[in-house]
């Protein structure tokens, strides 16, 4: 008799072996099934808003009424999407020209030279029409006559820090290139480095590097408040194009700068808070040097353009290194109505005319 354990290990076998094919090769199993996928997010719904596509070319508190602006969502309340981006003033002016950007908030110099190239710009609202700078010295340097022979550092050609440098050795009658040598050194945080390491002797500073500067015992040759140096330092620049398809949203625009304008001066709070976000800036007396000089003393009431007389009084500088500056028309690139309509429409804070 068959021993019961044989008969239950060929059972076994039988049964749990896997089915045979006809040539006697074993089945393949079937692949696992695959999940299914995942069902995809709807892609978001573009904005009913009207779109303008804004760069801004320097990162400093000239810039705090856009910021507010853009930070705060004002552009939207006033029926507006906006994209916001940096980039160096040639490339958003070539931007500018070619359709590519919409509306270019920089360095007044830059756009006058661009225009003496045959750009078709106009200055509709300026944000800082005069010069915020301080020539900033290392110690050493007593008097104007201590940096012949000496270097001072700026940014890029045409930008601001540059022309201020040298609006800055014209009243200190000194000539860059000769007595005075510029060196390139594009960002402001890069020109401190500079300056404490010695590759410097001096440079067109703002807060809040000022501020830390002076800590350092470096100390101001010269300040442009008190010479009065009026000119377009500032400025939102768009193609005149622009003016003549869409009006209205360069209107919302500067409707809201005027708005930005107004709540930055009457809110100090709110307009430090952007300082802080945007310049990454959290010493408590950077940014109040910063605000003071930036939305109390320099920011106009209301954001008109550099009027035509101070361009006109500004044109020499660039003259010297751009002669096609001086055939400008001032009355034709500055445009002040927009900022007038928006405070007739009783936006902002009523200035004295």
């Amino acid at each position: 008799m068959p021993c019961p354990g044989r008969w239950l290990l060929f059972l076994c076998l039988v049964v749990c072996a896997p089915p045979l094919t006809s040539c006697g090769a074993l089945v393949a199993s079937a692949p696992p099934v695959a999940p299914s996928p995942a069902p995809l997010l709807p892609t978001p719904a573009p904005s009913p808003l009207p779109a303008l596509r804004v760069v801004f070319t320097e990162r400093d508190a000239g810039n705090v009424m856009l910021w507010v602006a853009y930070g705060l969502g004002l552009f939207r309340q006033h029926g507006l999407e906006v994209t916001l981006t940096q980039e160096p003033d040639r490339a958003a002016l070539d931007e500018l020209v070619a359709g590519q950007t919409d509306v270019v908030v920089g360095n007044g110099a830059s756009a006058l030279v661009a225009a003496a190239g045959g750009a078709d710009v106009r200055f509709v609202a300026g944000l800082l029409n005069s010069f915020p700078y301080r020539l900033l010295v290392d110690p050493a340097v007593e008097t104007p006559a201590d940096l012949r022979g000496g270097r001072l550092g700026v940014g890029r050609p045409g930008s601001a820090s540059e022309v201020a440098t040298r609006l800055a050795l014209r009243e200190l009658e000194l000539e860059p290139g000769k007595d005075v040598q510029l060196l390139q050194v594009s960002a402001a945080q890069e020109r401190q480095a500079a300056l404490e390491n010695g590759a410097i002797l001096g440079a067109a500073v703002v807060p809040p590097e000022t501020v830390f500067l002076e800590r350092l015992d470096f100390h101001s040759l010269l300040d442009f408040g008190p010479v009065g140096a009026e000119g377009p330092a500032r400025q939102v620049v768009v193609a005149a194009r622009l003016l003549q398809e869409r009006p209205t949203l360069v209107q919302r625009f500067v409707d809201t700068l005027v708005e930005a304008t107004a709540l930055a001066k009457r809110d100090p709070a709110v307009a430090r808070r952007v300082l802080a976000e945007y310049l990454h800036v959290s010493d408590d007396a950077a940014l109040d040097d910063t605000y003071d000089l930036f939305v109390r003393q320099l920011a106009p009431r209301a954001p008109y353009p550099a009027t035509a007389g101070s361009i006109s009084r500004f044109l020499p500088l660039l003259a010297d290194t751009d002669p096609d500056t001086a055939t400008l028309d001032p009355i034709r690139l500055s445009d002040r109505h927009f900022v007038q309509q928006a405070l007739d429409n009783g936006l902002g804070d009523q200035p004295e005319r």
